[in-house]
C-alpha cells in the first residue's frame, strides 16, 4: 500500500483527543518569576549540568542551549512563548554564569563568517578528545593520537581537494569523438518552422 494512503485523513485531528499534547493546554505557569524559578531549579540538576557544561566545551554557544531550554519547556507546557521571551537573557546569563565557574571557555553567540574560528574549534575538538579518553588503555592513546593526526592533516586535505577534482571535472568519453550540444539560439516560432 502506497504511503499516500496510510497518512492522516483530512480532519483527523479535530476528532483526536482534546488537550492531548502539553502545548494544547494552558501553560503551568503564566508568571515569568515562577518560569525563571523552574528553570533555575534544573540547573540544579548534576545530569543537566553535566551535559550542559560539555555542549559548551565542544563549542555549541550559550545562545543555542538558551533558546532549546526555552523550546522544550515550551513544548512540555511549562510556559508560553511569550515567557520565553521575557526570561531569555536571565537563562542565558545563568548558562555564562556556570560556564565561567567552571572555568571553560564558550561561545555566547553564533560565530559570523570567522574564518578562524574553525581552527579553534578543530583545537577544541582535539582538546575535548584528548581529556575524554586519556585515562584508557595503551591501545586507546594509540587510536586517540591516530585520530588527532587525521584531524586537519595534509593527507585528509590532500584527499577532499582530489575529491572535489573529481566532482568538478567532466565526464570524459574515452572512445569515439566528443560531442557537444549547442542550445538554439531562438526558438522554433522565430525560425519559422
Amino acid at each position: 500500500m502506497s504511503k499516500a494512503l496510510n497518512g492522516p485523513i483530512p480532519g483527523q485531528s479535530l476528532t483526536d483527543e482534546p488537550s492531548g499534547f502539553p502545548w494544547e493546554r494552558p501553560p503551568e505557569t503564566a508568571d515569568p518569576n515562577v518560569a525563571i524559578k523552574m528553570h533555575l531549579d534544573k540547573f540544579a540538576d548534576d545530569k543537566f549540568l553535566d551535559s550542559a557544561l560539555y555542549l559548551m566545551q565542544s563549542g555549541i554557544p550559550i545562545s543555542t542551549l538558551t533558546s532549546t531550554a526555552l523550546t522544550v519547556a515550551q513544548g512540555n507546557g511549562i510556559h508560553s512563548v511569550d515567557v520565553s521571551l521575557l526570561i531569555a537573557p536571565v537563562i542565558h546569563k545563568q548558562f555564562k554564569v556556570l560556564a565561567d565557574s567552571a572555568g571553560i571557555e564558550y561561545e555566547e553567540y553564533m560565530p559570523q563568517d570567522d574564518p578562524d574560528g574553525e581552527m579553534e574549534r578543530e583545537e577544541r575538538l582535539k582538546d575535548l578528545l584528548a581529556s575524554k579518553l586519556a585515562d584508557k588503555s595503551t591501545k586507546g592513546k594509540e587510536l586517540i593520537s591516530q585520530t588527532m593526526a587525521a584531524i586537519g592533516s595534509p593527507a585528509e586535505e590532500e584527499l577532499e581537494d582530489k575529491m572535489a577534482e573529481q566532482e568538478a571535472a567532466p565526464m570524459e568519453a574515452t572512445d569515439g569523438p566528443s560531442v557537444t550540444t549547442e542550445a538554439p539560439s531562438a526558438g522554433l516560432m522565430s525560425r519559422g518552422a
